[in-house]
């Protein structure tokens, strides 16, 4: 349950600073980015929460965006301080970490116990939260 907390938050988090497609764009504001991604790779890195089941290769792809994401904030403090170019690069990067963090949770197991009709026994059905 925890990790589905955390889960939440982290989306939210990515939610919040993601930017959106179109000529009215939300502001990035490099230092928040800056300290959600530190979290983020903390989690990941400890294996805590939704990355504790992550493979290896997914884990290695969001570590190598982490840090492409990091360079391009690197020295940046103030929002204006991105380029058109980088603030774009900022937004995608941010978009496929928040996919990547919500297909996570898709791939979370639930299980139910189900009484079949006519049985006073009740079977356990597990499917993952995407299946149901």
């Amino acid at each position: 349950m925890r990790s589905l907390k955390v889960l939440v938050v982290l989306t939210l988090a990515l939610l919040s600073t993601t930017a959106l497609a179109g000529p009215a764009r939300e502001v990035i504001d490099p230092d928040k980015v800056r300290d959600e991604q530190v979290m983020l790779m903390s989690n990941l890195q400890d294996r805590k929460g939704a990355f504790k089941n992550l493979d290896e290769s997914k884990r290695s792809v969001l570590v190598e965006q982490h840090h492409r994401l990091m360079a391009l904030l690197e020295g940046k403090h103030a929002p204006d301080e991105l380029s058109g170019e980088a603030r774009g690069e900022v937004a995608t990067l941010l978009e496929v970490m928040e996919n990547a963090v919500e297909e996570l949770g898709q791939e979370r197991t639930m299980c139910t116990r189900v009484k079949t009709i006519g049985s006073n026994k009740a079977e356990l059905v597990c499917k993952t939260v995407r299946r149901n």
